[in-house]
């Protein structure tokens, strides 16, 4: 982390202290850069990367998992046929119509309506 802290501040440090200057002529175009007393701007960026504490101890939060999803189909290979997917199996059951069927987040047949 460390090194990355380093590198930001010395794009920082670099920005102020770099002059670009863009000339064109009619067809050529020419850029010329300087910078301004390298060997202090790296001590800089050193002192200001001591100086900087990184969050590196800070716990990284892991990827959720995403909800299971209760899908209302006519049939498990008829994809197209999906009215909805539903993270409840109760509000799954409850809209399925006559003729569809809800599956469980393994495409387990949970719930088939009567075609009443």
């Amino acid at each position: 982390m460390k090194g990355i802290t380093r590198l930001v501040l010395l794009a920082a440090v670099l920005s102020s202290a770099v002059s670009i200057r863009i000339y064109r002529d009619n067809d050529s175009v020419r850029i010329e850069t300087s910078i301004h007393n390298p060997e202090t701007l790296l001590t800089q960026a050193d002192a200001l990367a001591d100086a900087v504490e990184p969050c590196t101890d800070a716990p990284v939060p892991a990827a959720q998992a995403p909800a299971p999803l209760y899908r209302i189909r006519n049939s498990l290979g008829d994809a197209a046929s999906q009215l909805g997917a539903y993270s409840s199996p109760e509000a799954a059951i409850q809209v399925c119509p006559p003729g569809y069927c809800v599956f469980d987040p393994d495409f387990n047949v949970l719930y088939t309506a009567d075609g009443a």
